[in-house]
């Protein structure tokens, strides 16, 4: 886990994904303030956060890999 408290502190995933958090933050405040982030702006912060979550999970995981034999 990475904890981010002071200004200067980097989150550990890659650059290309840091929007993923600020798109992250934007849907939480929904959850506290109705009237700040409704409508479309809510669905394009939820679309953008689906995306880049989507990209960083093909990008940073693992491939799948199957071994063995056949079953039969």
């Amino acid at each position: 886990a990475n904890t981010m408290a002071a200004n200067a502190d980097e989150p550990e995933l890659p650059d290309q994904f840091h929007p993923l958090i600020a798109w992250w933050a934007i849907e939480l405040l929904h959850g506290h303030d109705e009237a700040l982030v409704t409508g479309p702006a809510l669905s394009h912060a939820r679309e953008q956060k689906a995306r880049y979550l989507r990209n960083m999970e093909n990008s940073e995981l693992p491939g799948i890999e199957i071994g063995g034999g056949p079953l039969a």
